[in-house]
This record gives C-alpha cells, sequence and structure tokens, in this order.
C-alpha cells in the first residue's frame, strides 16, 4: 500500500536518498490524512446535520414529485413537504423550475440515502473538476509541477467545509464551467457545445449570466451561439417539464422576490408560530426534523455573504442608505467590465488571439469577477476558486514567465486569505485592545473582510498576468495557441533535376 502512495505522488522509491524519501514520505502522509479528513467530516456532516442548502433542492423536487410549487412552503399541506428551515409562506429554493425537476429522481429517495448520494457526487465533482482544470491549463512538455501538493491545500482551504455543512452545488456548477472552458480552448470546434454547457452552469447557478459579456469582448461569438441554444433548449424543456404558466410566473413573480430579498421575507410573510411549533413538537433546540428524523441545523459558524455587493450594501446602511442589491450588482459588474475592457485595449495590438493559456488565465480571472460582482456570493462558493493552487505551484517553479513580479505574492496572500477560517473559527480575533487605530483592529478588519480582499488579490495578479509582456519574451514564446497553422509545405522539385 505504501509503494502505490509512493509511486501516486510521482516517487521511485528505490532511487531516493534518504532526505528525499522522509521528505515525499511526509508528502504523501499528509495527502492521506488529508482524505480522511475531508471524508470523516463529510460522513459526520452527511449523517447528522440537515445540510440545509441540499434540503431546498431535495424539498424542490419532492414538491414536484407530491405536485405542489418548489416555490411554495408547503409544511401545511398533506401530506406535509418541508425543509425543515423555512419559517415564511414560500419556500427556500431560489433557482429556475427545470433545476426543481433535476432534483425529482433524486427526491424519490429518503432524505437521509438522498444526502449520501449527493454528498459522493459532489465531492466527485469537486475531484474531476480539478483534473479537468489541469488538463486545460497544462501544455506539452510544461505542466504543473508537483500537483498532488493541490490535494493537501483544498483539504485544509475553509470554504470546502461550509460547501460540506449546507450541501451546496457549487462543485457541479464549477465542473460545467471547467468543460466549457476546456473544449472552449482546448478543442475549438466544440465551441457550440461549450456555450450549450455554459446555459446549463447558468440554470445552475443564475449569476453565470455574468460571463456572456466577456464572451462577447472576446469574439467568442461561436460559444454565445451555443449559449442561446443551450438557453433555448432549457426553455423548452421547462415549458415540457414544468409548464408554461409556472415557467413564467417564476419570471414575473418569484425571480423579483428573490432578487430582492433572496430568501427573506416581510414580517407579514411569516407562517403562523404555531405552525412550524407543532411541527418541531419535542424537539430540542438547534435541532430540526425532515421527513420524521431529527438533524441539527447546523454546526459550522462562518461569514456568510463575501460579494462587494454584499460588502457595499453593508457599508451604505450603516449611513441608512438602502440599496437594491441587483442594482448594485449591475454596478459593480460594469465596473469590473471597464476595467478588463481598458486592459484589454492596452495590451499588444500584434494579435488579437491569446495564447491558450493566458486566455484560459482570462477566464479564471472572469470567474472571481463573477463571484464578487453577484448579488449573492456565499463562501461555499468560493470553492471555484481551489484550483488557482495549481497556478501557484505552476508560477513557483517558473518565475521567468511571470509578467509581474508581485504576481506570485498576489496569488499566495489571497489564497491563504481564503484558505484560512474566518473570525467565527478564531476565537482570539474577538480580543481588542483600545484605541481605534490600533494595529489589532487593523487585522481584525482585515479579517472580517478577508474574503473579498482575498478575492481582489487573486483577481489582481490574474490581471497582471493573463497578457503577455510586450517584449515578447518566454510568456510569448512558451505557450501554444488555441489555432494551429498548417506546416510549411516543402518547395517542388526542379524541374529536371
Amino acid at each position: 500500500m505504501l509503494g502505490k502512495i509512493f509511486y501516486v505522488t510521482g516517487l521511485k522509491v528505490s532511487s531516493l536518498k534518504s532526505r528525499q524519501l522522509l521528505i515525499r514520505g511526509l508528502v504523501a502522509f499528509l495527502i492521506v490524512a488529508s482524505c480522511l479528513r475531508v471524508l470523516i467530516t463529510a460522513v459526520d456532516y452527511g449523517l447528522n446535520e440537515l445540510q440545509m442548502d441540499f434540503s431546498a433542492f431535495f424539498t424542490a423536487g419532492e414538491a414536484l414529485n407530491n405536485g405542489y410549487s418548489p416555490y411554495k412552503n408547503n409544511i401545511v399541506n398533506t401530506p406535509p413537504v418541508w425543509d425543515g428551515v423555512a419559517v415564511y409562506d414560500f419556500s427556500r429554493f431560489l433557482y429556475p423550475p427545470i433545476t426543481a425537476t433535476l432534483f425529482r429522481p433524486l427526491a424519490l429517495l429518503p432524505y437521509s440515502a438522498g444526502k449520501l448520494v449527493w454528498l459522493v457526487f459532489t465531492l466527485g465533482c469537486l475531484a474531476l473538476s480539478l483534473f479537468v482544470w489541469l488538463k486545460t491549463f497544462n501544455l506539452p512538455g510544461d505542466k504543473v509541477p508537483h500537483w498532488q501538493y493541490g490535494f493537501i491545500f483544498v483539504a485544509f482551504f475553509f470554504p470546502l467545509y461550509p460547501f460540506i455543512e449546507r450541501g451546496q452545488i457549487d462543485s457541479v456548477t464549477m465542473l460545467v464551467l471547467n468543460f466549457s472552458f476546456f473544449l472552449m480552448l482546448k478543442h475549438p470546434k466544440m465551441s457550440l457545445l461549450s456555450g450549450i454547457l455554459l446555459a446549463l452552469a447558468t440554470v445552475l447557478k443564475l449569476n453565470c449570466i455574468f460571463f456572456v459579456p466577456f464572451l462577447f469582448l472576446r469574439r467568442r461569438l461561436t460559444v454565445v451561439t451555443g449559449f442561446i441554444i443551450g438557453s433555448f433548449i432549457l426553455l423548452s424543456l421547462s415549458f415540457l417539464l414544468n409548464g408554461v404558466d409556472n415557467t413564467l410566473n417564476y419570471a414575473r413573480v418569484d425571480f423579483p422576490r428573490i432578487s430582492r430579498l433572496g430568501e427573506n421575507g416581510t414580517d407579514e410573510q411569516l407562517l403562523p408560530r404555531e405552525v412550524i411549533s407543532n411541527h418541531l413538537a419535542g424537539t430540542p433546540a438547534g435541532y430540526t426534523i425532515k421527513q420524521s428524523q431529527t438533524y441539527q441545523v447546523s454546526t459550522l459558524n462562518f461569514d456568510g455573504q463575501v460579494s462587494q455587493t454584499q460588502l457595499i450594501l453593508f457599508l451604505v446602511a450603516n449611513f441608512d442608505y438602502y440599496l437594491n442589491q441587483s442594482f448594485v450588482s449591475l454596478l459593480i459588474f460594469l465596473g469590473f467590465f471597464l476595467l478588463v475592457l481598458v486592459r484589454e485595449k492596452t495590451r499588444p495590438r500584434e494579435s488579437q488571439a491569446l495564447p491558450l493559456r493566458s486566455e484560459f488565465l482570462f477566464w479564471q480571472l472572469v470567474m472571481i469577477i463573477v463571484l464578487l460582482a453577484s448579488p449573492l456570493t456565499w463562501v461555499m462558493n468560493l470553492v471555484w476558486l481551489c484550483p488557482l493552487f495549481f497556478l501557484f505551484l505552476y508560477y513557483l517553479k517558473n518565475k521567468n514567465r511571470l509578467n509581474n513580479r508581485y504576481s506570485l505574492l498576489l496569488i499566495l496572500a489571497g489564497l491563504i486569505l481564503i484558505a484560512v477560517p474566518d473570525h467565527f473559527n478564531l476565537p482570539l480575533l474577538n480580543l481588542r485592545f483600545d484605541g481605534p487605530h490600533s494595529w489589532d483592529n487593523i487585522f481584525i478588519t482585515l479579517f472580517v473582510y478577508k474574503y473579498q480582499f482575498g478575492q481582489i488579490l487573486l483577481a489582481t495578479a490574474l490581471l497582471l498576468e493573463y497578457v503577455n509582456r510586450k517584449t515578447g519574451d518566454s510568456t510569448e514564446h512558451a505557450f501554444q495557441s488555441d489555432r494551429t497553422d498548417p506546416p510549411a509545405s516543402e518547395p517542388a522539385p526542379l524541374a529536371g533535376k
């Protein structure tokens, strides 16, 4: 077994010196320990906790299976269908009705079994997504070194644990997006399918619509066509499977409410207190009931909203100003879009097409912009950033290919800020000293908004790195373009030679 572990980490035991053997053995141990840490945590959450986000998905499919609306709180119906958390007269399901339909087969299982199936599926999507990311980034003869260390980083990446604890769908969306980029960049002839996959990702996470303007900016018109075709297919399926009235009702009624308030509502929309208390009769505090089985609601505290939109809304609320979150989200997106547009206009004009890897870094930048500008970005959504540790490993070994000498430091600082637990999980951060300008308050402020700061640092590094240096040196020549020119033909032999 140990020999297999060393083989997986790229080692040949017979050729190692004792010091190398010790170091590589430690790395192998950390890889196994990291995988066990994720597995043990996942089993604990899967057996004992509600996983409230998955509960919303599952309950939407369960509602459809019972002939109910997935956007209504059906706790008062017979039979009752409740996610264990919702207290308003509407449900916590936020996505288009076709997404609820995708969960109908899973909702045929008991909830306890569906949770475990979902855990295995989402963790598998995360692992496969990392593999697809590497396949897209790597070029012949120029690959990410020591990529095995990435598993250790992912296992200690804090957003992974809220992702597991809530049972979120982000790894599925991440896999669909990475497949879309893989087809668009490595197989340009399949760009139409790349756009269809992007449409599917948008159904799973509506903020993926922000990718479309960047497709126009990069003149990926075939991908845009695929996106339109995919959207038409998914809309047609929604009309067919969910009904025209239900689909249009989501656009007219449910989506405006969701874009304005998310899962929350007004006091008038609260269910009578006795409805919930009767359903939870005899249940201890901090627990809830789903399908007659008792679960802990949540045991992991964390900082929820991590987008720039929510940060700005919080700041202006301190001055008694209240803005529409969709409007603020659009303004932030436009700001980032204009910044990238200026960067595009100031880069060398010799070639419109970027080399493959530079283009890939461009789309990693766009992923961060989508997270920053989205009206609702939760900490578990940041699992999208897990693969960027592979980028750090690459540049750590190939510093000569950096466009800016500070980029490596920016990537490392951004990843560390996002990877470490937040202030809810570091009690020492609650200590404060006297003085409004003391260093401890600055440190605490950094950690309160560390997710936003970390994303900004990563976005800055990628903005610096995706454009080649003007000198056209190693960065330009090290990468292959996504377009291959035909080989030059040999000169015809001279007549009579």
